[in-house]
């Protein structure tokens, strides 16, 4: 689920972290990258009294801004992908749609509509709990067709 939140409190880590010097993990993806070099460019012209602190916080502003909105269109992108894969599954020439049971059928739906609503990645790939009766009552009803 795409969260601001997190994107957030990610872009306040890495604006510490470029202020204090402390080195990007080795993992981090390319926007991450791209904002915390670009925040120890920011601070090295403000200490070389190349900028002036108002000119700095409004650069910082308006690249956070920018950072956040990236990345959650990145976010949403990715979500995209895995919601078009996943109908692809379900509509594609080639799929099996069709001569599957109720129950596999219902899994694939479910695992559709939980990357629409951006749960997905909550339960990683398995079937929330709540569905359980109604995979049961679906097996039920393939045991007695």
């Amino acid at each position: 689920m795409i969260d601001k939140q997190k994107i957030d409190a990610r872009a306040k880590q890495l604006n510490t972290m470029a202020a204090q010097g402390v080195p990007l993990e080795d993992n981090a993806d390319l926007p991450d990258t791209l904002y915390y070099k670009t925040l120890c460019l920011l601070y090295g012209e403000y200490r070389r009294h190349i900028i002036s602190v108002e000119e700095a916080r409004k650069q910082k502003l308006k690249l956070t801004k920018d950072y956040i909105d990236s990345k959650y269109a990145i976010d949403k992108y990715h979500d995209g992908v895995k919601a078009a894969m996943e109908l692809d599954k379900l509509i594609a020439p080639e799929s099996k749609f069709k001569g599957m049971s109720k129950q596999e059928a219902f899994e694939r739906l479910l695992r559709f509509q939980a990357i629409l609503n951006g749960t997905l990645s909550k339960y990683d790939g398995d079937m929330p709990s709540m569905y359980s009766r109604l995979l049961e009552e679906l097996r039920d009803d393939n045991d007695g067709d």
